[in-house]
């Protein structure tokens, strides 16, 4: 019979690969700009936890020393010492743990980014505004899609959203979302779009 720490190598308690390359990345972004910002705040919030999460195991380090130190005079004194010892070893563990699994979301996220940025280029004010204007199209269209496919109608927030683009954005969206077939073309649209990103930027299994 397998014992409990024997299964629980098999525990992933962060995000699997798949997650973080289609759930977070590609689901979040839509466009390769999008994308790319998405995974840039996915690799600053893992890079800014790190360093935290690196201090509290240096302090837990430091914990466990002190717990060996400590005095035991008496019996149940040596024993709260033993205790101490073993509540400090745990949390160690934990945070090994713990560190070595937001690394391994960390270096995905930062491959990611790379790729990401190699398609994006240099990111002047100027292109760095158009490919923003890019990325909130689709991201009404998408909206206005999902809305069509969950309840065959446009839904206020995306109607208030839509209002608020600028009228260089707004006119071309208006004639996509509101045309008599957007329905059908829109959700064809949402459900293809993307199916070969995976080939082009995201990290290939195995890597």
């Amino acid at each position: 019979m397998m014992s409990i720490e024997e299964l629980l190598r098999d525990h992933q308690g962060a995000h699997s690969d798949l997650q973080m390359d289609y759930f977070i990345t590609t689901r979040s972004g839509g466009t390769v700009y999008g994308m790319y910002k998405q995974a840039l705040r996915e690799l600053s919030g893992r890079h800014n936890s790190l360093k935290t999460m690196q201090m509290d195991y240096q302090q837990a380090l430091q914990d466990r020393a002190d717990a060996h130190r400590g005095w035991g005079f008496t019996a149940r004194q040596r024993r709260l010492r033993a205790i101490k010892v073993q509540k400090a070893q745990i949390a160690i563990d934990a945070m090994v743990a713990s560190i070595a699994e937001s690394e391994r979301e960390r270096d995905r996220f930062l491959d990611q980014c790379r790729r990401l940025k190699a398609e994006v280029g240099e990111l002047t004010p100027e292109k760095r505004a158009q490919l923003d204007g890019e990325m909130w199209v689709y991201k009404i269209k998408s909206m206005a899609a999902m809305d069509y496919i969950t309840g065959g109608r446009l839904q206020r927030g995306t109607v208030e959203l839509l209002q608020c683009v600028p009228n260089v954005l707004r006119r071309p969206l208006l004639d996509e979302v509101c045309a008599k077939d957007a329905a059908g073309a829109l959700s064809k649209w949402f459900l293809d779009y993307n199916a070969d990103m995976d080939e082009k930027l995201l990290p290939e299994r195995g890597e």
